[in-house]
């Protein structure tokens, strides 16, 4: 019998020649068959090889579906103190009934779910042999089929996605507000983008090898068929349930830390929102918003545009619009914050959290008429900027005024030296509003910037008058600073520019933050990089599950990119949980942490309809942890 992982626990103890013998017990699979049986087995410490030797070890016997095991003769002779009828197997124990009962609350529900199925099964081959006993054939069932040839089932990261979309609601907010069906599958289909990517050709495979709830393989017409169905009306309806829970969620959080002799009449924080885009390249040429525009990846191709409104503390996607592609992040701020208005969204007491793409007078000029909350990155290219910059220059430069947390020189200007800008409301008088500007320096950055620069320039300089061509890339770093001029002897001679070197460098690592609330520079700096911290997380999905490229024709890109925002949202909370356990990410990688929990499977007992998860190892139940996930374990029905 091949074995499993095996996790000893603390087991019963026996009286040998005047000493106390400790037997731990522990779970052994079968890799072949897939039942599981119970074995005990104590052992010594050796002090030589300093190791744990095996002394002994005696099979229990086999475990069922409810616990019980199937006592074998040989363990009954040789711990006779075990007299009980019937012997459970729970968390490391052996127990009587009346044990097993006190120590698993939930074991005479799980007794009748597994009673129900097996009325079920009974009841279906009972179907099946009078079927056969009437001379007709029976359809083949090409799901049965695959059920009974597999002996394994994935689980790992999968798992991690389905109780991520469970405990957060989003599965109850899909099935409200598309149906049990259509839910059901679309919650699916956002695990699967999430586990192998968003080309859903696969779906049917993945489906048949994969272990969740209800699922089971459909194809590429059902699935097509689902995404036709899906407009943005529907989309807002489902954002909006997903807003609507994140802001009372916080508000009611909120409430509970007020003290009763504190006005808690209006929230003392606002609720922080995430503002985040990304162009998604395309082939297709039936998508009406799908244009040329500004394409890091890919300019060749047409794009469309996706705009994620997500919440600060949690990651999750709790608005989602697309949009044509050659509008810039600026110009489509505005009219997505009137969409939001229009579908019924609940902007007040709202923070929006944006970055320098975002910029525009006249969307700061909306928030404020609106009364909505902004943090926003500040372009350097403004000159009112570079002035603060220059006129602030020796307070930026002293180390005394450094975080240490973060390397930035951290400065909020005086309420004296704040933006005025004029607050528009309907029927009232227009009041005078102060918007406030946060300066952070990183001299680290700066002079990293200005290394690289002047090696450049001296590699240029050295290809240059050797009489060589510079090559396009190293002449596009180092334009206007190189010089040219001609010598005594007639020869031309180049020379680096000193002083626009100086100037071309000057403004890294700076950053400039503009706000409607005055509070500490350091308070200011965190939420505007947790926003940061959501952009990696969206790029990292993009580049590692290479979701870069829409494949979708017009009638099903909005359905397909609605699968590929929920999968965003699974993506962004995990990254969030295991940013908040502090979990190291292996090459920073979030995919190689959870690569720790592919292995993870479920065995089937037997040829019954009951799988168990294998035997986690540390580590795996370790990933399961930091991501806020509880970890897989038991027995499960899984319908494939």
């Amino acid at each position: 019998m091949k074995s499993g992982n095996k996790k000893q626990l603390t087991g019963f103890s026996v009286q040998k020649d005047g000493e106390t013998e400790k037997w731990h017990v522990f779970l052994r699979t079968n890799r072949r068959s897939g039942y599981q049986y119970v074995v005990a087995e104590t052992n010594h410490w050796d002090k030589e090889k300093k190791q744990a030797r095996v002394t002994g070890r005696q099979m229990v016997g086999r475990i069922q579906p409810t616990n019980e095991i199937t006592v074998s003769p040989r363990f009954r002779k040789r711990f006779p103190q075990f007299t009980q009828p019937e012997l459970f197997f729970w968390e490391g124990q052996l127990l009587s009934r009346s044990e097993y009962l006190s120590a698993n609350p939930n074991a005479q529900q799980e007794w009748d779910e597994l009673e129900a199925q097996q009325q079920k099964d009974a009841e279906e081959a009972a179907a099946k042999a009078q079927l056969l006993a009437s001379g007709e054939e029976l359809e083949p069932d090409p799901l049965e089929e695959m059920r009974q040839a597999r002996r394994y089932l994935r689980i790992g990261k999968p798992w991690a996605a389905w109780m991520t979309l469970l405990n957060c609601g989003m599965l109850d907010a899909l099935v409200g507000i598309f149906g049990a069906d259509d839910g059901l599958l679309l919650a699916q289909l956002a695990v699967y983008v999430f586990d192998q990517g968003p080309a859903m050709d696969r779906f049917e495979d993945w489906a048949a090898a994969t272990g969740l709830p209800r699922l089971q393989p459909v194809s590429g017409q059902r699935i097509s068929e689902l995404l036709s169905r899906i407009d943005q009306s529907k989309i807002d309806a489902f954002f909006k349930t997903r807003y609507d829970a994140a802001r009372e969620r916080f508000f009611a959080r909120q409430r509970a830390q007020t003290s009763s002799g504190e006005d808690a009449g209006e929230p003392q924080q606002p609720f922080l929102v995430a503002f985040d885009s990304t162009g998604i390249s395309t082939y297709s040429t039936t998508i009406d918003q799908a244009e040329y525009g500004h394409a890091k990846q890919n300019p060749e191709l047409k794009q469309v545009n996706l705009m994620l409104l997500c919440d600060e503390e949690t990651g999750e996607a709790i608005f989602a619009y697309s949009y044509w592609g050659s509008i810039n992040d600026s110009k489509a701020f505005v009219p997505i914050l009137k969409h939001m208005i229009s579908a019924g969204f609940d902007l007040s007491f709202v923070t929006f959290v944006t970055d320098r793409g975002f910029r525009n007078p006249f969307a700061t000029q909306f928030l404020l008429d609106h009364h909505i909350g902004f943090v926003q990155g500040i372009p350097i290219v403004e000159d009112s900027v570079k002035k603060l910059f220059r006129q602030h220059r020796d307070l930026l430069t002293q180390n005394g005024y450094m975080n240490g947390d973060t390397g930035f020189v951290e400065m909020a200007l005086s309420p004296s030296e704040a933006e005025a800008w004029t607050e528009n409301l309907p029927g009232v008088k227009p009041i005078q509003r102060k918007v406030f500007i946060y300066l952070y320096y990183n001299p680290l950055t700066n002079s990293f910037a200005a290394r690289r620069l002047a090696k450049d320039v001296e590699d240029a300089l050295k290809v240059l008058n050797s009489g060589r061509k510079l090559d396009p890339r190293l002449a596009q770093r180092t334009a206007n600073c190189i010089g040219e001029k001609e010598s005594d002897k007639g020869h031309k001679v180049y020379y680096r520019k000193a002083q626009v070197m100086t100037r071309k460098t000057e403004f890294e690592g700076c950053l400039a933050i503009r706000t409607d609330r005055y509070l500490s520079a350091a308070q200011v700096f965190t939420i505007y990089s947790d926003r940061n911290n959501i952009e990696r997380t969206f790029r990292e999905l993009k580049v590692e599950e290479d979701a870069r490229r829409l494949m979708a024709t017009q009638t099903a890109f909005e359905g397909k990119l609605f699968v590929y925002e929920l999968a965003q949202s699974i993506y962004r909370q995990v990254a969030m949980q295991a940013r908040k356990k502090q979990a190291v990410l292996p090459g920073n990688s979030l995919n190689k942490l959870l690569a720790a929990i592919e292995p993870v499977v479920a065995v089937r007992v037997g040829n019954s309809r009951e799988w168990r998860v294998d035997l986690l190892t540390r580590r795996q139940t370790q990933v399961y942890e930091q991501i806020g996930v509880t970890p897989p374990a038991g027995k499960h029905y899984f319908w494939c």
